[in-house]
């Protein structure tokens, strides 16, 4: 009879532990499909192996949902790092089209911004930033900020002095 105590009391244990951290993990949000395949995608760009395959991937995600936010920022996002800014700043445009969080749209806007010099688009960022300080214009730290990244831009590409 003791063992059977001990074997219950075992099994009794072993069935709250996993009781608990199935409660844990049920209010963890699950992935959907198409994010489990965007990541995907990007271990294949990111794992070296097969960087194509990984792109091919991100396409096909966005040629099934042409709104999916993970799909265009990391297809932006791979863009630039390839130096490819002309099709960044597509993926970004269109991220703007779409209704993003105020945080998701500063990063996108800054993202689009990068692109925007690297291909000597300067009066565009400057554009871009008129367009920041009307979106943004209730909070007023990221307005000065805003304000100061359009001086420092003026200030390199545009106030240059000529000798």
């Amino acid at each position: 009879k003791p063992q059977f105590f001990v074997v219950s009391g075992a099994f009794l244990i072993f069935a709250l532990l996993f009781l608990v951290s199935n409660a844990k993990y049920a209010d963890t949000p699950k992935l959907s499909e198409m994010d489990g395949r965007v990541q995907l995608g990007i271990s294949y760009v990111q794992g070296g192996g097969a960087p194509m395959v990984g792109i091919g991937m991100l396409k096909d995600v966005l040629k099934e949902d042409p709104t999916n936010k993970y799909a265009l920022w990391t297809l932006g996002t791979f863009s630039q790092q390839s130096g490819q800014h002309d099709k960044a700043i597509l993926r970004f445009e269109d991220l703007l089209n779409i209704e993003t969080e105020k945080e998701e749209r500063v990063n996108i806007y800054t993202a689009l911004e990068f692109s925007y010099i690297n291909t000597d688009q300067v009066n565009r960022a400057l554009l871009l930033h008129e367009k920041m300080l009307e979106e943004f214009k209730s909070d007023s730290t990221l307005v000065s900020m805003i304000k100061e990244r359009n001086r420092e831009i003026r200030n390199k590409f545009i106030n240059v002095k000529k000798d």
